[in-house]
Formats: C-alpha cells, structure tokens, sequence
C-alpha cells in the first residue's frame, strides 16, 4: 500500500470521494497493481452518473477479472448498504 492509497482511504472515510478518487488513481499509477485500480473505480463509481463509469472501464481497457472484483465488491456494498446507491460529496453536495 502506497501513501497516496492511504490518503484515498482517509478522503473516503470523511466521504469526500472525488479527493479519495483522485488519490487512488494516483496510487494506482505509481503502483500498478491492479487492487488500487479496483479502489479507483470503485470511488468513480460512488461519484459518476453510471454511463461515464461505463465508459470508464472502456477507456482504461479494463480486465474481466478487475470488472468481476468491482461486481463483487458492489454487491457486497450493495448489501451492506442497501438504502446507499451514489455517496454524495462534501464538496458537490
């Protein structure tokens, strides 16, 4: 785990997801590993109307493993949550 996931994880936790998005990315570009991308895609979709999510995931190319990881880790928030659909951002409202 790199700082800037850290900071991702910290920014989502006072559910500011678009900083906490922004900083997974940035996890994942300095680690390629593909966990920080699941976290990335995960705060986009928490803060994207689902068709940029959608065409997100067609941008970076992203692997069906990864999209089958995202599924399973919705589902599960899903459950945990299930009055939840998109997070509101402190910034946005």
């Amino acid at each position: 785990m790199s700082v800037w996931h850290n900071l991702g994880c910290a920014y989502s936790y006072l559910f500011q997801m678009e900083k906490a998005m922004e900083c997974f990315w940035e996890a994942f570009l300095t680690q390629s590993d593909p966990k920080e991308l699941v976290c990335y895609l995960l705060a986009y979709r928490s803060v994207k109307k689902p068709q940029e999510y959608e065409n997100r995931l067609k941008e970076l190319n992203v692997s069906d493993e990864v999209k089958d990881t995202l599924k399973r880790h919705w589902m599960s928030l899903r459950r945990k949550y299930p009055k939840g659909g998109q997070h509101k951002t402190r910034e946005g409202g």
